[in-house]
């Protein structure tokens, strides 16, 4: 008796979530589009203590300039705000959040009968944006990731081969780091 679960706040039982999708293909598919974005709330009968709204969207397209080269791309973005319910206790608190991610990705590919090359290059910003009106400062994290790649592939013997050289920096409340490396496959 008596027995609360920590866990049973996040059960989404009390969820309103409406989602538009859609995709578009041009110039004989060499170009396409896809995207979709959403709007969810919860505490539709008034009863939770907090009330959450989340605006969601996702934007990605290929460009394919030839039959080998080509342009990947998304972005993606994650907004929340959370503000009291129905009772405003002394410790609830308005959150208001921002998390959005950006993806480019140009890629070529080379090679003859039996073997296959590609080298791409990868770069993502992923940030972290606190927007709380009781923050003391408007906290922003950023990292930042670039990544330059070569694979090879031989196709009768199904092996196949990769290096890669890889940066990384991030940044939160002024604390910056930065790291390097790379990686063999």
């Amino acid at each position: 008796p008596n027995y609360q679960s920590f866990g049973i706040h996040y059960v989404l039982d009390d969820l309103e979530n409406i989602t538009l999708n859609g995709g578009l293909r041009l110039y004989k598919s060499r170009i396409t589009l896809n995207g979709n974005i959403g709007i969810q709330h919860n505490n539709l009968h008034e009863i939770r203590r907090n009330t959450s709204q989340r605006t969601i969207y996702n934007l990605n397209s290929t460009i394919l300039v030839k039959t080998n080269a080509g342009l990947n791309a998304a972005y993606s973005n994650f907004a929340m705000d959370q503000k009291a319910g129905f009772v405003a206790l002394n410790d609830t608190f308005r959150l208001v959040q921002n998390t959005s991610v950006l993806n480019v990705s140009p890629f070529y590919r080379f090679g003859k009968k039996d073997i296959s090359y590609q080298v791409y290059v990868n770069y993502n910003q992923t940030q972290i944006i606190d927007l709380s009106p009781f923050a003391e400062t408007k906290d922003l994290a950023q990292t930042h990731a670039q990544v330059l790649s070569f694979r090879a592939d031989y196709k009768k013997t199904a092996w196949n081969w990769g290096i890669s050289a890889q940066r990384n920096q991030s940044n939160f409340r002024e604390v910056k780091s930065l790291r390097t490396g790379g990686s063999v496959q």
